[in-house]
This record gives C-alpha cells, sequence and structure tokens, in this order.
C-alpha cells in the first residue's frame, strides 16, 4: 500500500512543526496478524495541486513517485510481542536516511 502526504510528515513519521512542507510517498507492509512490520518513507517529485510556489525536488526521484527498487527509503521495522503489542521500532541502519531499497526491506540491517 502506498499514500501520498502532503501535510508536512517528516521521515520519522510525526508531522512537521513548520516550513517547509515535504511530499512523502509512504508504503506499508503487514504481517499474517494484521500488524503493520514495515514503513518506508521517499521524499516524492509529486507537488500538491494549486500550489505554485512548490520548490523542485530532487531530480533522482521519478515524477510518479519514488520505485521500490530504488534507494530512496528510509525503513522502519516495527516489532510486536505475542500478544500484538508494539515493543520495538528500529530504523534501516539505525538512522533516517532515505538511502534504502524498499524491495529489499527483510534483508536490511536495523538497529
Amino acid at each position: 500500500m502506498a499514500i501520498e502526504s502532503f501535510a508536512g510528515m517528516g521521515p520519522d513519521g510525526q508531522p512537521s512543526s513548520g516550513p517547509p512542507v515535504y511530499a512523502y510517498t509512504v508504503l506499508f507492509d503487514y504481517d499474517g496478524n494484521g500488524n503493520m512490520i514495515y514503513q518506508g518513507f521517499a521524499l516524492s517529485s509529486n507537488k500538491p495541486s494549486g500550489d505554485q510556489g512548490w520548490p523542485a525536488q530532487s531530480s533522482l526521484i521519478p515524477a510518479t513517485g519514488p520505485v521500490a527498487a530504488g534507494a530512496y527509503w528510509a525503513i522502519r521495522k516495527l516489532t510486536y510481542n505475542g500478544a500484538g503489542q508494539l515493543t520495538q521500532i528500529q530504523w534501516a541502519g539505525g538512522n533516517t536516511a532515505q538511502s534504502n531499497i524498499w524491495a529489499n526491506r527483510a534483508s536490511l540491517t536495523y538497529a
């Protein structure tokens, strides 16, 4: 599943407190119990409609949004206990750098 967020969401998944507002593509992956286990954030080159002042973003990201095979993603892994309660959140590479490949999320190192 993917969504576009224009509400100023930062790569930590939290609302941004002020400008600049960036557009992110957010991907989700769920386990068999319906728990979200991976969440990926990548800057999108799409812009909110009607905003003529929107700055140009990275030319490395396709106009249709970042692709899963590109190294554009900050990915976090969510871990749950047996009762389905969230117990841990870890980032690929131990940071929020948007340099990971979403398609490789299961084999990345998280800290």
